[in-house]
């Protein structure tokens, strides 16, 4: 957990409130390898950080499986517009190897950046820094 703390403090100031509510809030999520996290079709409810392990991000093709991303230790996990815009999502994520992962939903993350300005902050530099990987 705490390098989930170190990883979110590469973005900005993680002030007492905010490491003291994900302390509290961060969910311990193993997954197996091979195992599923989001099928394309339903809505990203969580975003997650990985501990260690490997997440594969990929879509689905008329010739089969697509990888669009590898993730590793330390890497922020999450269908990116299916989460923030709450539409259905159009790739799959996999966990290829057992991972262990930290997790907080949409509500939990929307409190902490609506009740500490820093976490407003380092919420807005993920999503700028993700959607500039989309264009």
């Amino acid at each position: 957990m705490k390098k989930t703390i170190l990883l979110l403090s590469r973005f900005g100031v993680i002030t007492p409130f905010a490491e003291e509510y994900l302390l509290e809030h961060l969910r311990e999520q193993h997954f197996a390898k091979d195992e599923m996290i989001l099928f394309a079709g339903n809505e990203a409810r969580r975003i997650y950080f990985i501990d260690y392990g490997l997440i594969r991000h990929f879509v689905d093709t008329a010739k089969g499986e697509s990888t669009t991303w590898l993730l590793v230790e330390n890497a922020i996990v999450v269908g990116f517009k299916s989460f923030f815009e709450q539409e259905k999502s159009l790739e799959n994520i996999q966990a290829l190897l057992p991972t262990l992962t930290y997790s907080l939903t949409r509500s939990e993350l929307e409190y902490l950046v609506e009740n500490d300005i820093e976490f407003h902050k380092i919420n807005e530099k993920i999503q700028k820094f993700y959607r500039s990987l989309e264009s």
